[in-house]
């Protein structure tokens, strides 16, 4: 969903972690769900770099640690 957001917004990993004070192996890493403990800041940071509603980014974020917890308990 990231990659997809960012692409609308027509933006480069690099564009997006500089709104962000972030680094681009950051962004690449966020996008590959290398991240599983993504916090508040974080998506709040996301939200306002690319312009986005931050609850259905938080949205987003809870169905992937809810698969992510239902994986481990298998």
């Amino acid at each position: 969903m990231l990659k997809k957001l960012r692409k609308k917004k027509r933006m480069t990993q690099l564009e997006l972690a500089e709104r962000m004070g972030r680094n681009r192996s950051y962004i690449s890493k966020l996008e590959n769900g290398e991240y599983k403990d993504i916090g508040i800041s974080t998506i709040l940071d996301l939200s306002i770099a690319l312009e986005e509603d931050f609850t259905e980014l938080c949205k987003y974020y809870k169905l992937q640690e809810i698969k992510r917890r239902k994986k481990q308990n298998n």
